[in-house]
């Protein structure tokens, strides 16, 4: 509405009424924004899970009723499972029970957390060490395993690793224990019967709570 003063036009008011009707769809605009915002950034983190998880492992490509029976006593423990006094998380026992397929589920819940994942087999570890070694750049490497959120290493103990990488898994098993950083670890053997160092068998005891499968 536009006010006049002595016949001339001074500027323009806004009615209490129109001021309350603009402010509410200003309001209305930006959560709508905001929501928009949050969908789009939930879509982004969806498309880079995928890039990281192995198809076989993704949940609507599972049907968690196929895992065994000796697996569903483990399940809830394994998918409610936050670092607490123990930084870490130990899943043990037979092939085919469910333990990479449960970790991943958990790795998963955390990645939606907005934490930063680091996956691989132990094989896979051992090959990108002696890479890193091979192109100089082992600090590179062991500095992004540590960086990480998330370190998950499966199948420990299946590939016999040499004396070089077991030290290095040391050093990055001591590394992330003195930062309070989570290590997962799916293993099908006890300790005693890991072919790795038993310095390393005794400090994953140490900071990490174990399942049984």
């Amino acid at each position: 509405r536009v006010v006049l003063l002595h016949g001339r036009p001074i500027g323009n008011v806004i009615c209490p009424k129109c001021m309350a009707e603009e402010t509410a769809r200003l309001e209305k605009v930006q959560r709508f924004e905001a929501k928009q915002a949050d969908l789009d950034y939930q879509q982004l983190r969806k498309e880079q899970w995928a890039e990281i998880c192995p198809p076989k492992y993704r949940q609507n490509e599972y049907d968690p009723d196929r895992l065994p029976a000796e697996a569903h006593r483990a399940k809830k423990e394994v998918l409610i499972w936050k670092p607490g006094e123990k930084t870490g998380l130990i899943l043990i026992g037979p092939s085919r029970r469910g333990k990479t397929y449960l970790a991943w589920r958990l790795l998963e819940r955390m990645w939606h957390e907005g934490k930063t994942v680091q996956a691989m087999t132990a094989a896979e570890y051992a090959r990108r060490c002696k890479d890193a070694a091979g192109n100089h750049a082992e600090s590179a490497f062991h500095r992004t395993m540590i960086n990480a959120m998330i370190l998950f290493i499966d199948d420990l103990g299946t590939t016999p690793w040499t004396e070089y990488v077991d030290g290095e898994f040391r050093d990055l098993v001591d590394a992330r224990m003195s930062r309070f950083k989570p290590i997962i670890v799916a293993t099908n053997l006890a300790g005693k019967d890991m072919p790795i160092h038993h310095t390393t068998v005794n400090r994953l005891k140490e900071i990490c709570d174990v399942v049984k499968f």
